[in-house]
């Protein structure tokens, strides 16, 4: 009966190639969640009514989910009367007219991942 032997370095150098990779995704993902969040934030800045609750916008992962918003609760309330207005005052989205940020954090991962291991053909 014929056999194949593979070699315990052949079976390192696979594990370590794939560690490598895993953890190049999780740099990969910290470095597009921290790009996200500084869209956001010069987005508020720019944004009339946000700008001083700029600093408060905090992006994070909770539960397999990724989160955008102001944990302090002193500017919750604020940021949702900003955000959606009263009888008052006029909405000022910021948090639901994330397209553009989403959009550039998108060209952002795939220049990354461009630049690292080239443009291959994705099916």
């Amino acid at each position: 009966m014929d056999s194949i032997r593979i070699s315990q370095d052949w079976l390192d150098n696979l594990s370590r190639y794939v560690t490598d990779l895993e953890n190049d995704g999780y740099d990969a993902a910290e470095e597009n969640v921290r790009f996200f969040h500084e869209q956001m934030v010069d987005k508020a800045r720019t944004t009339s009514g946000w700008e001083h609750l700029a600093d408060e916008i905090e992006v994070w992962s909770q539960d397999g989910q990724l989160w955008v918003g102001l944990r302090n609760k002193a500017y919750v309330s604020e940021a949702w009367l900003i955000e959606y207005g009263d009888q008052e005052n006029a909405p000022n989205s910021l948090f639901r007219t994330l397209q553009s940020q989403v959009g550039l954090t998108n060209e952002n991962a795939s220049a990354s991942a461009i630049a690292r291991y080239g443009a291959g053909r994705v099916t």
